[in-house]
C-alpha cells in the first residue's frame, strides 16, 4: 500500500513537471506582439521611450537625441509616420505627416523666435504674420 502511494506521488509528481516545462518553453519562445518599453538606448546618443513590435519602434513614441533635441509622434516598422513633431533644443520645431521617414504633408518650421515657414511642393513660404498694431 506505502509503495503505491509513492508510485502515484511520483507519477503526479513526473506530470507536473512536464507541464511545468511547457509552460515555461512556450513562455520562453513565444514573444509577446507589443512591448512597452519605458527607456531604451539607441545608438550612442538617442533613446526610445514607446511601443516596440518585432524590434522595431511602432505606434506613438519619444525619440530624445542627446544635443539636438526630441521627437513625439507615430511610428511604424521602425521609420516616422503619421503626425509628428521634432522640437530643437535651440526652440525651432519641425512638424507635419511623416510617411516613411519623409515629411509628406502639412509640412511647417518654426524658427526659434518664432517665424513660421510652410512647405510647398518643392519649396518653402514664411507664413504671414497679423500687424498686432
Amino acid at each position: 500500500m506505502e509503495k503505491r502511494k509513492k508510485d502515484n506521488f511520483f507519477s503526479l509528481f513526473e506530470r507536473g513537471m512536464l507541464v511545468f516545462m511547457a509552460v515555461c518553453t512556450a513562455f520562453a519562445f513565444c514573444r509577446p506582439a507589443k512591448t512597452l518599453v519605458v527607456k531604451k538606448p539607441f545608438g550612442s546618443n538617442m533613446t526610445y521611450t514607446g511601443i516596440i513590435k518585432q524590434d522595431k519602434f511602432t505606434d506613438q513614441g519619444f525619440l530624445t537625441v542627446e544635443k539636438k533635441g526630441r521627437y513625439e509622434g507615430k511610428f511604424k516598422d521602425g521609420r516616422f509616420y503619421g503626425k509628428g513633431e521634432f522640437r530643437f533644443d535651440d526652440g525651432s520645431v519641425y512638424k507635419g505627416t511623416f510617411n516613411g521617414n519623409k515629411m509628406a504633408k502639412n509640412v511647417s518650421y518654426t524658427a526659434p523666435k518664432g517665424t513660421v515657414w510652410l512647405k510647398g511642393k518643392g519649396y518653402w513660404v514664411r507664413k504671414a504674420v497679423k500687424d498686432e498694431n
